[in-house]
């Protein structure tokens, strides 16, 4: 797959390689495949449109140690994602009911070569967002800006 640069593009390239993704299949918040990332989402994370591969993109936990403030995860993201018109937001909840933004710290990337324009990046919580919650739930949202 060839990096496109913003989600039109992809879509075009993407519609060109499948039949699928023609009509109402091919809108940005439709799911022809049936996994749980609508089309916006396989562009944001790089999976593939046509294949139920999200767990491809799914957010890995790298470390946690809660009572030593750390908390470090992972997920796949469109390199230079801010350019192409993509920007991802993080959620943090202790309960699954009340969610709340954070800033993670981005502590590496590292481009992934069978998925070109992709990148695996790897984050941590401040350890203010651990702080009186016996559990912790993570969102990351790819959203346009």
């Amino acid at each position: 797959m060839l990096r496109e640069t913003c989600y039109t593009d992809w879509h075009r390239v993407e519609r060109a390689l499948s039949a699928s993704l023609q009509g109402a299949d091919g809108a940005p918040d439709a799911n022809p495949d049936g996994d749980r990332l609508d089309n916006f989402g396989e562009w944001a994370f790089g999976s593939d449109p046509t294949k139920a591969d999200d767990l491809v993109s799914a957010t890995s936990l790298v470390l946690s140690v809660p009572e030593d403030g750390v908390f470090r995860f992972a997920h796949r993201r469109l390199i230079d994602a801010a350019s192409a018109g993509l920007r991802f937001r993080y959620r943090i909840s202790g309960d699954l009911t009340t969610w709340s933004d954070v800033v993670p710290v981005e502590e590496s990337a590292t481009p992934l070569p069978a998925s070109p324009g992709y990148e695996v990046v790897t984050l941590s919580l401040p350890a203010s967002a651990l702080n009186g919650k016996p559990s912790l739930y993570l969102r990351v949202l790819a959203e346009p800006l």
